[in-house]
């Protein structure tokens, strides 16, 4: 890659499972709001946990969206958290932990611990999900109402790193 401070934004989602789908949704919406921005990736992933390792490798930051079921989270709502290289070589954070069979955290750590350049920080938008299991290429109305939300922090966060690297700041 030959941008100088390469960024991942990835969503993660099945296409055909409705909420499972709002990563996918939200990453062609930031994608729209940020095309032409150098040195940022925009990539579906329709994988979770050991399978993140090799999409993630090499790139200095990741931004990850993904549907969120982790009982505190209404459906429509969405929180931001971040993993830095401290945090997962602690162990302090363990967020999407189950549903993709090993934790964010812990995939980070078997790269850094294999020698592999890894993001740091990463940050993920989880957006509150209520149905993953119906067959349906559209979120909820709930879920959906949070997309745009979502894509305009998610601009913002890259459109801040974008003025810091060019010595904006």
């Amino acid at each position: 890659m030959s941008a100088p401070f390469p960024i991942i934004v990835a969503g993660i989602g099945n296409p055909l499972l409705r909420d499972d789908t709002a990563g996918l949704h939200a990453l062609a919406a930031v994608e729209k709001r940020a095309a032409g921005m150098d040195g940022v990736v925009f990539k579906q992933l329709f994988c979770g946990g050991f399978d993140l390792l090799g999409e993630l490798v090499s790139f200095s930051r990741a931004f990850i969206i993904d549907c969120l079921c982790d009982g505190r989270t209404k459906p429509g709502e969405y929180r931001r958290f971040s993993i830095s290289s401290d945090d997962y070589r602690a162990g302090r954070e363990r967020p999407l932990a189950a549903s993709h069979g090993i934790d964010l955290a812990t995939v980070l750590l078997a790269g850094a611990r294999c020698g592999y350049p890894m993001p740091d920080p990463v940050v993920i938008y989880g957006i509150g999900a209520s149905d993953v299991c119906v067959f349906d290429e559209q979120p909820s109305p709930a879920v959906s109402g949070a997309i745009e939300r979502v894509a305009d922090r998610i601009f913002s966060d890259l459109s801040h790193l974008a003025i810091i690297r060019d010595g904006r700041k």
